[in-house]
Parts: structure tokens; C-alpha cells; sequence
């Protein structure tokens, strides 16, 4: 999973940097970070031809993880992405689902908490040298 995250992260960066490139031209850029949806996309993702068994116990609790999920329907995602396009001030990100909604919260959560925790060493690290001419 770590190569499809890092896969995701990388357009993440590139859509952002092109959301400030192209605002100036009338060009937005929105960012879709959608939840569960009913797709063959778990599936797929698990399938191999010949799969190392000591993977299995990761490919097992990702298969159960994947079952349990409550999917919702691509249809309405779709909509809502047409919804986005039809709009003059899209946002830079769309979050699509409230699993995918509650994961980003704990997310970003997580991270300010983390941040915070860092924030002496932080500013330690970023003491302004003031130079005399």
C-alpha cells in the first residue's frame, strides 16, 4: 500500500503546485480524496499471481479491512465530482464520503498534535542570526 500512497501523495504535490500556477489563467484544480466506493479497486489491489506467504497475515487483515468497509456508490460520487466541475470557485480539495471525512480529520489531527509536541525544537532550529554591516 505504501506504493499506491506514495503514488497519491505525488499528485496531491503536483495538483497543488498547479492550482497556483494556473489560477491566474481562470484554471482550477481540486484535489478528490475519496473514501470507500463499490469498486473492483480492493480486489484488483490484492490479487497476485503468486503471492509471498509471509505477506499473509497483511493481505488477510486488509482483505477483512476491505469487506467491512460501508461503500458507497460511484454514481454519487460522480455526481457530485460533475457538481464541482459546474462550479466558478471550486475547492483546492474535495474529500468524498464521510469515511474518507473522519480519516482525514484524525489525520490532520494527529499531525498538528505531533507538530505541536515539536514546536520548541522547531523554533530552536530557526533562531534568526541578525547580521551587523
Amino acid at each position: 500500500m505504501a506504493l499506491y500512497a506514495s503514488s497519491k501523495f505525488a499528485v496531491e504535490g503536483l495538483s497543488e503546485g498547479l492550482a497556483g500556477e494556473l489560477a491566474a489563467f481562470g484554471i482550477r484544480v481540486t484535489v478528490v480524496e475519496p473514501g470507500a466506493f463499490a469498486t473492483r479497486f480492493g480486489a484488483a489491489a490484492m490479487m497476485s499471481s503468486n503471492p509471498h506467504p509471509a505477506y499473509a497475515p497483511l493481505r488477510e487483515g486488509m482483505s477483512a479491512h476491505i469487506k467491512n468497509l460501508v461503500m458507497g456508490d460511484p454514481a454519487d460520487l460522480a455526481a457530485a465530482i460533475l457538481k464541482l466541475a459546474e462550479s466558478p470557485n471550486p475547492p483546492l480539495r474535495f474529500v468524498g464520503g464521510a469515511d474518507a471525512y473522519g480519516m482525514i480529520e484524525g489525520n490532520l489531527k494527529a499531525q498538528q498534535d505531533e507538530m505541536a509536541q515539536w514546536r520548541a525544537l522547531s523554533d530552536e532550529a530557526n533562531k534568526v542570526v541578525l547580521q551587523t554591516g
